[in-house]
């Protein structure tokens, strides 16, 4: 007799981390055990499986459009809803993504793949999986020095109309999918408020503890 659980994974894709499925397969019989795995893809049905983490002391900051620091070309001004390039020479974009946060993850989708109210119990109706995830495992939050709003290098960008916040990640962290020693690259968010910058914060300090 086997029990199937399933819990979320991510991989490397163009230059971010996309969610997948794992479904884990544990086997017992008298005193022997094993396990066996494999993954499919996200679907957009998954995110209302999501779950948060149990014993976390506040549940997850409301879902939210935030801007998100990408990499782009001269023509990511049609992407998202933040507004095109703002450096071209450097290729870097904030547009607006719609974020969830979840456990050891953050989900970003672009806005258009969302509608307010449609889903299960009037939420959110997802009709795409996201682009890609944040993962929060070994993680550290940090703001701009000197009570500055955003950091001096994105001072020229879509950054500056908002609150940075930047997702530092260590290198080994569980899950990581990532090579002993290899970083992964910094993660910028902008908020539209200083609350919302501090409620995020806290709530990705605390997950990212759980799953160290």
């Amino acid at each position: 007799m086997s029990h199937t659980v399933e819990r979320i994974t991510h991989v490397p894709s163009d230059g971010r981390y996309v969610p997948r499925i794992a479904a884990i397969a544990t086997i017992s019989a008298s005193s022997t055990s094993g396990n066996e795995s494999q993954s499919r893809p996200f679907r957009p049905d998954d995110a209302y499986r999501v779950m948060d983490y149990d014993d976390m002391p506040e549940g997850p900051p409301p879902d939210a459009p935030i801007l998100h620091c990408e990499e782009g070309d001269d023509d990511d001004d049609e992407r998202g809803g933040g507004g095109g390039p703002v450096d071209t020479d450097e290729a870097i974009s904030f547009p607006r993504r719609y974020m969830m946060l979840r456990g050891g993850y953050i989900f970003y989708y672009d806005e258009e793949d969302v509608e307010s109210r449609g889903g299960p119990d009037g939420g959110p109706l997802f009709h795409s999986p996201p682009l890609g995830v944040i993962p929060l495992g070994r993680t550290e939050v940090d703001f701009p020095p000197g009570g500055r709003r955003v950091f001096r290098e994105h001072a020229h960008t879509d950054a500056r109309n908002g609150y940075e916040m930047r997702i530092r990640h260590a290198a080994g962290g569980v899950g990581d999918n990532v090579p002993d020693g290899e970083e992964r690259p910094d993660e910028f968010l902008v908020f539209s408020s200083l609350g919302q910058k501090e409620t995020w914060a806290k709530a990705i300090r605390v997950r990212a503890e759980s799953y160290r």
